[in-house]
């Protein structure tokens, strides 16, 4: 029901430490499976430096309405303080261990997709819906795969490439986008924002390229949910605006003086564009 907020985080993850993330073999963006005492949750991993070695984190804010098994509530036993009725939420042990997907996939829809496969999470665009795809069982035909997903029997513009095991499918009605799924052997890389713009609008070969043209900005992915600043936005402003505090970036963009929410995001963000040895945006670092 909110699109502006589904820009920001769209699906449901797992943060860890870089160090955890090497040891159990998780790359940036793959599949994690965390097991708890009552069950167990499918989750995008986030390598990340926030929080600390052998404590991994994930939010509670997914339902089975919005991702396959994106509930970590469903993992934690049901224990409760004796007086306050407060649940143990945040002390939980569990077993993490890598989701062996062989396929990726990332969709857009005007309509409503109820995906069949191993790992779905969808959101709400303002002009439809888009969803993030994994499986364990590449289909045997894509466009037969992608008109079940989307209810649509007419035959999309496509792209193959089996070596590399990437397929590329864009259907129109009315010479308008109304679908598109990307699908790749690892997690697709393309400009989400990019894509979901294009939802409703003429159809053109140039979409699935997934990214924009040269003289295109990309927003990349949503950080400042209030003012509709993306990561790349923000790496340009500060890295050419020579902005070094929080209040700059909020004058100059708007991003963090509004709910505040996003403030510690950009505090970090300007951190590690101000140290030459910490990973930069691109490199595992942001989520588009």
């Amino acid at each position: 029901l909110s699109p502006s907020l589904s820009r920001h985080l769209a699906e449901p993850f797992l943060e860890i430490h870089p160090r955890d993330a090497a040891a159990l073999g998780l790359s940036p963006a793959s599949l994690a499976r965390v097991s708890g005492a009552q069950g167990d949750a499918l989750l995008r991993v986030l390598v990340t430096d926030r929080v600390a070695a052998g404590q991994p984190f994930v939010p509670m804010h997914w339902s089975a309405e919005t991702a396959a098994s994106g509930r970590i509530n469903s993992a934690i036993p049901a224990l409760v303080d004796a007086v306050s009725g407060q649940p143990a939420l945040k002390s939980s042990p569990a077993a993490i261990r890598p989701f062996g997907a062989v396929w990726y996939g990332f969709a857009i829809s005007q309509a409503p997709i109820r995906p069949d496969c191993e790992y779905w999470a969808v959101s709400a665009l303002a002009g439809g819906y888009q969803a993030e795809l994994a499986g364990l069982h590449e289909p045997d035909d894509w466009t037969a795969f992608a008109k079940h997903l989307f209810s649509l029997t007419s035959d999309p513009l496509a792209v193959h490439d089996r070596r590399r095991g990437l397929a590329r499918l864009a259907f129109a009605g009315n010479g308008r986008v109304q679908a598109a799924l990307f699908v790749s052997g690892e997690p697709v890389a393309l400009s989400r924002h990019h894509v979901a713009a294009a939802l409703g609008c003429d159809m053109d070969a140039n979409l699935l390229a997934g990214r924009p043209g040269v003289h295109q900005p990309d927003e990349g992915a949503i950080v400042c949910a209030c003012a509709t600043v993306g990561m790349n936005s923000l790496v340009r402003a500060i890295t050419t605006q020579g902005l070094v505090t929080l209040d700059a970036v909020g004058k100059a963009l708007g991003a963090g003086a509004n709910c505040g929410s996003c403030r510690p995001e950009i505090s970090n963000l300007l951190t590690r564009l101000g140290d030459p040895d910490l990973p930069k945006p691109g490199n595992g670092f942001d989520a588009d």
